[in-house]
C-alpha cells in the first residue's frame, strides 16, 4: 500500500512536470476572449490489462489537464463536465451517446453552451508496443448538434521488455501529453475561427435574402461581385438549383437600408439595358427577388 501510494505521489508530480514543461516552448496564440461557456467531458476506453484504475485515472488526467491549458492558450476557459457526474446521481452512465442524449439534463446543473468531449483510448498488441488514440467530439448545446470532431494519428509506442510498470507509465503519460497538447491547439484554432466569424457577423445589422430566379450564371455572378465591391459585407450562397437557375444567397452589411434598395434598382435598370431584357426586381422588407 505504501509503495502504491508513493507511486501515485511519483506520477502526480511527473504530470505537472511534463506539462509545464511542454508549454514553456508553446508561444501564446491571443485571441479574442469568447463568452461561450465550454464544459469538458473525457471518456477512456482501455484494452490493456495491466493497467488498474490509478494508472487509467492518471493518464486521463493527464491528457484532459493538457487539453485545457492549451486551450487556455487561447483564452478559452474550461469547465470540468466530469465533476457534475461526481455530484449527481445522474440516471445515466457516462458515455458519449449518453452525454449528447442528456445534455439538456447536463446543461440544467451546468451552462454550457459547448460540450467537448475528450475520448482517449490505449492498446497494444504485444507486451513491449502500446499505441494511443486521442480524438474529440464537439457539440453545440444551443443546435443540439455536432459541429466538429477531432482527432490524431495513432501513436505508436515502444518501450524495452526491462521497462517497468514505472517506466512504462511515464511513457505513456509523456506521449499522452503531447498529443492531448496538439489535439487541444487545433480545438483552439478552430473555435478561434469559428467564434472569429460569429462575432463578425452579428456585427452587421441588415440581413437580407436576395433570390435570383431565371437569370443566366453571368447575371448571377454579375449582381453579387457588384453587390459586395460596392458594399463589402458578408455573403454565403444558401441554395442553388441550376435547373430552374435559381440561387438564393445570405447577405450581411451594415450599410444603410435604403442604399441597398437604390443600389437594386440601379443594377437592374441597368441590366435590363445593356441586355435588351425585362427583369422584374421586388423588394419586401429584407428579402429581395431578381426574376427573368
Amino acid at each position: 500500500m505504501k509503495i502504491k501510494i508513493e507511486f501515485n505521489i511519483i506520477m502526480k508530480k511527473l504530470i505537472i512536470y511534463l506539462i509545464s514543461s511542454l508549454f514553456i516552448f508553446i508561444n501564446a496564440a491571443v485571441s479574442e476572449t469568447s463568452n461561450k461557456q465550454i464544459s469538458l467531458f473525457s471518456l477512456y476506453e482501455n484494452s490493456l490489462n495491466n493497467l488498474d484504475d490509478s494508472d487509467r485515472i492518471g493518464l486521463l488526467e493527464a491528457s484532459k489537464s493538457s487539453l485545457t491549458l492549451s486551450l487556455s492558450n487561447f483564452n478559452f476557459k474550461l469547465k470540468d463536465g466530469d465533476k457534475i457526474f461526481q455530484k449527481e446521481n445522474f440516471d445515466f452512465i457516462k458515455t458519449n451517446q449518453n452525454i449528447i442524449k442528456n445534455d439538456y439534463i447536463i446543461t440544467k446543473m451546468l451552462p454550457s453552451d459547448i460540450f467537448i468531449i475528450l475520448n482517449l483510448k490505449i492498446f497494444s498488441n504485444k507486451h513491449n508496443t502500446k499505441f494511443i488514440k486521442i480524438s474529440s467530439d464537439i457539440f453545440d448545446t444551443k443546435e443540439s448538434t455536432f459541429i466538429s470532431s477531432w482527432s490524431l494519428p495513432i501513436k505508436k509506442v515502444h518501450h524495452k521488455k526491462s521497462c517497468d510498470k514505472i517506466c512504462q507509465n511515464v511513457i505513456l503519460t509523456e506521449n499522452t501529453i503531447i498529443l492531448a497538447t496538439k489535439l487541444g491547439e487545433n480545438i483552439a484554432n478552430y473555435l478561434s475561427s469559428t467564434f472569429s466569424q460569429e462575432n463578425e457577423i452579428k456585427a452587421y445589422s441588415n440581413k437580407y435574402i436576395i433570390s435570383l430566379v431565371g437569370l443566366t450564371n453571368d447575371n448571377n455572378a454579375r449582381i453579387v461581385d457588384l453587390l459586395i465591391n460596392e458594399f463589402p459585407g458578408y455573403v454565403e450562397l444558401k441554395e442553388e438549383s441550376t435547373l430552374n437557375n435559381f440561387q438564393k444567397w445570405l447577405y450581411l452589411s451594415s450599410e444603410k437600408h435604403n442604399k441597398i434598395v437604390h443600389w437594386f434598382k440601379s443594377i437592374v435598370n441597368q441590366i435590363n439595358r445593356s441586355n435588351q431584357i425585362n427583369l422584374q426586381l421586388l423588394i419586401e422588407e429584407k428579402n429581395i427577388i431578381i426574376q427573368n
